[in-house]
């Protein structure tokens, strides 16, 4: 079949448009027999679905990068001309393609020096001036702290040594089979208990009034955040995952806001509010 792609819904291959086009282009300039005509042709079309997109699966990341890496072997040499510190035009002959930091207060001066256009690419990078907000896009995630008998804590007033149990519920609004990771930040100040659920049912003892839990794939407590690893499905499109905190440090810390995201469908995710703890003196 020419010029169509058919997909089943059962069929899990993890693939999409730009990650076929992306591999396509890849494979052409691994080839080293395609046209350059035909391969630039090709990269333009890739380079006008990946701008049409908010974000990128894993799959589709790492087929941009092998397109990019053959890209480059196939790239013909540049002339460039860059000023220097005197003022002098510094010629660079036979140069592939250049990546190079650039200082916004004083951008360097580069021009082309050859005969053949040049395509110019500004990446920006930079910390936000303030946390994200709250988010939902087709998937749902909460965050709530309880003390170790169930009722809810004060965020402002945790005192060193107090035990807290993190919640986090999260569904999706399309029922379909999906791989998802589940990431909490840590504020500054706590540790992760080393306690660990296992899943599935109700943890005995004290916290028996958790209820029934989800069994995730993976698990990861990290100094610095909880990461989970689970599959939602159309039978089950809801989780329940919880961890214990410890309070060690008094403190004002910022908490940054827990995220749920689907692995291959990177435009389905959801964010909580950030959010503050504090540790009172001991």
């Amino acid at each position: 079949m020419s010029g169509a792609r058919v997909v089943s819904a059962s069929l899990r291959d993890y693939g999409s448009s730009l990650r076929d086009e992306a591999g396509v282009v890849a494979l052409m300039g691994e080839s080293g027999v395609v046209e350059r005509d035909r391969l630039a042709q090709a990269t333009e079309r890739l380079s006008k679905t990946y701008a049409a997109v908010r974000t990128t699966g894993v799959q589709e990341q790492a087929w941009l990068l092998q397109a990019a890496r053959a890209l480059i072997d196939r790239a013909p040499s540049m002339r460039i001309a860059q000023k220097d510190q005197q003022g002098a035009d510094q010629v660079a002959e036979g140069v592939k393609p250049l990546f190079q930091r650039i200082d916004p207060a004083a951008p360097p001066a580069i021009r082309n020096a050859g005969g053949e256009p040049l395509r110019q690419i500004l990446s920006v990078s930079g910390i936000a001036d303030a946390a994200p907000g709250a988010e939902e896009q087709g998937m749902t995630v909460t965050r709530s702290l309880f003390d170790m008998t169930g009722r809810p804590a004060d965020p402002g007033a945790v005192r060193p040594n107090d035990r807290l149990v993190v919640i986090l519920e999260g569904s999706a609004s399309d029922p379909v089979d999906r791989q998802v990771l589940v990431s909490d930040p840590l504020p500054a100040g706590f540790e992760i208990e080393a306690a660990r659920f296992a899943g599935g049912g109700a943890p005995l003892g004290d916290l028996s009034w958790l209820g029934e839990l989800t069994a995730p794939r993976a698990v990861d407590y990290r100094d610095d955040r909880f990461v989970a690893a689970l599959d939602m499905t159309k039978q089950a499109p809801r989780f329940r995952l919880v961890y214990l905190v410890r309070a060690v440090t008094p403190g004002d810390y910022a908490q940054p806001g827990a995220t749920v995201e689907d692995l291959y469908r990177p435009h389905q995710s959801a964010r909580t509010a950030a959010s503050r703890l504090r540790v009172l003196p001991e």
